[in-house]
């Protein structure tokens, strides 16, 4: 079945990766209205309309749920050297979350990235993502959703979903 649209989850704290992938998905044919970024602008303020819309997009079967997982850009000045360092490298619990929810619940029409090279060379993250990918892939031989180690193989997938390409 050819998808309609595609949700973009995952990492959002000071990230820029949305509006550069809305941008590569639409010079690569896919229509901007099939493309949902439930990431408010600056000055937005997320409203229990904005959540029942999400929630209504993430169910429709004709929806593509990407989750990006990256770390996250945060205001660490407040922090010590060694917590600030910890926090940059944190995990989302909402990507979690929506891994764990969309991986099992509606693998068919959910691509994961586990983007582990954007960690820092020997944090704790990157170790434990290292090698994820291909392991997850392995275990569910195609009954789990796709899991990507770049956005590059994601975008791929989700054009040729969108546009039979």
């Amino acid at each position: 079945m050819k998808m309609e649209r595609v949700i973009l989850l995952g990492t959002a704290a000071g990230t820029g990766w949305r509006a550069e992938m809305i941008g590569r998905l639409v010079a690569r044919g896919v229509a901007l209205e099939k493309i949902v970024n439930p990431h408010l602008p600056p000055g937005i303020r997320w409203t229990p309309a904005h959540m029942k819309e999400e929630q209504r997009v993430k169910r429709d079967p004709q929806t593509i749920i990407f989750i990006y997982v990256c770390p996250a850009v945060v205001d660490v000045t407040k922090l010590d050297s060694v917590s600030a360092a910890d926090k940059a490298e944190w995990l989302g619990p909402a990507s979690m979350k929506e891994i764990g929810q969309y991986g099992w619940g509606a693998p068919q029409r959910t691509a994961i990235v586990l983007d582990y090279e954007s960690f820092v060379d020997g944090g704790r993250p990157r170790k434990v993502l290292l090698g994820f990918v291909d392991e997850m892939n392995e275990d569910f031989e195609g009954s789990g959703p796709p899991y990507f180690a770049t956005q590059a193989e994601a975008e791929d997938w989700i054009v040729g979903q969108l546009t039979g390409e």
